[in-house]
């Protein structure tokens, strides 16, 4: 998923409805083998979404999602693309999504909520492996300014030990505080 997503551009809003149809068309078996092996000879009389099953909210009235159904990729690959978009990347700030609230949330699990979503440029930086060395700046008053899109653990670790910095308006913050035989470093 995310090799695919790295194609596309930066602060453009896609249809989710879209990126599933690409991936029906070009890469169907991205989530899920062509023949799949499975563990017990009687999943095999189910089909590839045997364990895939959805019914009506608040109740036990599940039907197995079958490979017959016309849109039995959306439902199972659909879904699975919707939750996938709204867990790590949109964790990391990797991108920004769109909702359509209207849609009828009768059938569990909710399915078309996730309308769109737009990748930002620290996603395509990140993997096209094009990551800006973070920014370090001692102030006048010993504060140290550490600027970077993505968090940069490497220069922390140089420059105080673990909890020993705080966020402030700019970003991270550290102060140099000096101490009879050097300095240290401390929470700005």
């Amino acid at each position: 998923m995310l090799d695919i997503l790295k194609g596309c551009e930066s602060n453009v809003w896609y249809s989710v409805a879209s990126l599933v149809q690409y991936l029906k068309s070009e890469h169907p078996w991205f989530l899920i083998p062509e023949k799949p092996r499975y563990e017990h000879p009687s999943d095999k009389l189910d089909g590839r979404y045997g364990n895939f099953r959805e019914g009506k909210r608040y109740s036990d009235d599940y039907k197995t999602i079958s490979v017959k159904d016309l849109n039995a990729f959306e439902k199972v690959e659909g879904r699975y693309v919707e939750c996938f978009l709204e867990g790590i990347p949109l964790t990391l700030s990797y991108l920004s999504v769109a909702y359509d609230r209207s849609e009828d949330e009768k059938i569990y699990p909710s399915m078309n909520k996730l309308k769109g979503f737009k990748l930002n440029q620290g996603f395509l930086r990140f993997m096209h492996k094009d990551i800006i060395s973070p920014r370090v700046t001692v102030q006048p008053n010993f504060e140290i300014h550490v600027e970077s899109l993505f968090y940069p653990a490497g220069i922390l670790a140089e420059l105080a030990p673990p909890g020993r910095h705080c966020l402030c308006r700019h970003g991270l913050c550290f102060e140099v505080k000096e101490k009879e035989g050097g300095s240290t470093i401390g929470p700005g």
